[in-house]
């Protein structure tokens, strides 16, 4: 085969796949990336903190951050017993839309949580969503009449010891006149 028969080759190919990705149709999407300079840090002091994603002077997200702590006492088979806790918890909740997640159904009950994405993951129709869902919740209970003395540390944004998982994202769908988007 001459050279130029090689080439001639190769731009009929290139034709005709230039063609079927025309034919395929126009995509509508776009990606809007806004980077908040400087970074927000929500803690129980400035809480909620909320979002406007897609622009239309909506909130969308809202971010809250609560503490809460106590004591009491009580009895269990007739022994008396106090108990301390101490509880740090992140939510985020959605204005027309839902959060990206894992709904688990079991015969005792249904439970929703929330993902923590790696940077470019899909996501989509086929994802589950809820309109709010625990991002981490840190904590200690402790009965000292029984030896109990339990951490809680549960969240996908929190590693085994509370601390966060690193650079991860929350996925979301919205909800709005331009149909469905997914982030």
């Amino acid at each position: 085969m001459k050279k130029d028969d090689i080439v001639k080759d190769k731009i009929k190919k290139y034709s005709v796949l230039a063609g079927a990705v025309l034919a395929g149709g126009a995509v509508n999407a776009q990606i809007q990336y806004t980077d908040i300079d400087p970074d927000i840090v929500v803690d129980p002091s400035n809480s909620p903190y909320t979002l406007d994603l897609n622009g239309d002077s909506v909130d969308d997200i809202e971010f809250t951050v609560s503490a809460t702590s106590g004591a009491g006492s009580s009895s269990y088979m007739g022994i008396p017993f106090t108990y301390t806790y101490a509880v740090q918890y992140a939510i985020a909740g959605m204005n027309n839309g839902g959060l990206a997640g894992v709904n688990s159904v079991t015969s005792s009950g249904s439970t929703f949580a929330v993902d923590a994405h790696d940077f470019g993951a899909e996501i989509g129709a086929a994802d589950d969503f809820s309109s709010s869902g625990a991002l981490g919740v840190v904590g200690n209970v402790n009965v000292p009449a029984f030896g109990i003395n339990q951490e809680i540390n549960d969240g996908a944004f929190l590693n085994s010891t509370g601390g966060t998982v690193g650079e991860k994202y929350l996925g979301y769908s919205l909800s709005g006149a331009s149909g469905t988007n997914y982030g």
